[in-house]
């Protein structure tokens, strides 16, 4: 028997849904369900089947849940691997649900519908020539690219707190985002994203999917060790080893007014990874409570959750 984990949601969990299971441990419970054995998955049916069952899950706890799903594949020998996992990545996992609390995950896709862009094409190309069609939809493909990220970022910006650009993932597909928005926001959201397209040529069509679990903003930060993760975090920060959360706080607000997009013509990397560099030092003085916090590799490895 193996263990598939969905997600991890913030709290305890007393009822699991139906056909599933919660394991708890550290104010914190993976929910999932089991497998006959993990070589299931090797069969291409039965990978669907999983996975099918895994979004469903996931969707039925993330409505009324703080969640972070997992992605696909996370399997375990048993119920006492799940807990050394919540134990093992209590700081990154705490870190992850600030980040996701009360948000949800919306794409937003922009593709073209090819016989309406052959017409627009056709003003200003001759259609007979297919060099001359491929440059013509190239550049048509860019311009409303640019166009339309620039006003996405314009409008949507005070609706979303994070987004995810992806790549394409066929040619008439110019643009491909995943947004993280407060569910009390998503009529905000909504309302501006049909500003947008209303604007836009009907040679465009805007796919809508959503909301979801925050899928495309579940941390990639799992691989690290506590200590590694943490010191990266406070070194992000430009912490001594020994601080206040004062002097967190303090820092965090220093590099923000430099690294800020709007000091920066837009360029928000930085701000991204200065902002979980704060929610992973954040959670880990959380995790301590004191009122001075050291950062050596003897402390953070010894350091314990208190709830």
């Amino acid at each position: 028997m193996a263990i598939l984990i969905c997600g991890i949601l913030d709290g305890i969990i007393e009822k699991p849904r139906k056909g599933t299971i919660a394991i708890a441990e550290r104010g914190m419970t993976a929910v999932g369900f089991t497998l006959g054995n993990s070589a299931c998955l090797e069969d291409e049916t039965t990978i669907k089947q999983v996975r099918d069952q895994y979004k469903l899950i996931n969707a039925g706890y993330f409505s009324a849940h703080t969640m972070a799903p997992l992605q696909f594949g996370n399997i375990v020998g048993n119920a006492e691997e799940v807990r050394r996992f919540l134990i093992n990545a209590t700081i990154q996992l705490k870190a992850l649900m600030d980040k996701v609390k009360g948000k949800a995950e919306i794409i937003i896709q922009v593709s073209f519908d090819v016989q309406k862009a052959i017409v627009e094409i056709s003003k200003s190309a001759d259609i007979s020539n297919k060099i001359a069609v491929g440059k013509a939809f190239f550049e048509l493909s860019q311009k409303n690219k640019t166009s339309i990220s620039q006003a996405l970022k314009s409008k949507l910006s005070g609706h979303v707190a994070d987004y995810v650009e992806t790549a394409k993932v066929r040619e008439t597909v110019i643009l491909h985002n995943s947004y993280l928005v407060e569910k009390a926001k998503k009529e905000l959201f909504d309302d501006a994203l049909d500003e947008i397209v209303e604007k836009c040529d009907d040679f465009l069509i805007f796919n809508y999917v959503g909301p979801l679990p925050p899928y495309s903003f579940v941390s990639s930060e799992f691989n690290k060790g506590k200590f590694e993760l943490i010191n990266e975090a406070r070194l992000a920060l430009g912490l001594k080893e020994q601080c206040t959360f004062d002097e967190v706080k303090s820092s965090y607000r220093e590099i923000s007014l430099k690294v800020h997009p709007d000091k920066n013509e837009g360029e928000d990397k930085k701000m991204k990874e200065l902002n979980e560099a704060y929610r992973i030092v954040t959670a880990y003085c959380n995790s301590v409570n004191e009122s001075e916090y050291s950062f050596t590799k003897k402390a953070i490895e010894q350091s314990f959750v208190h709830y």
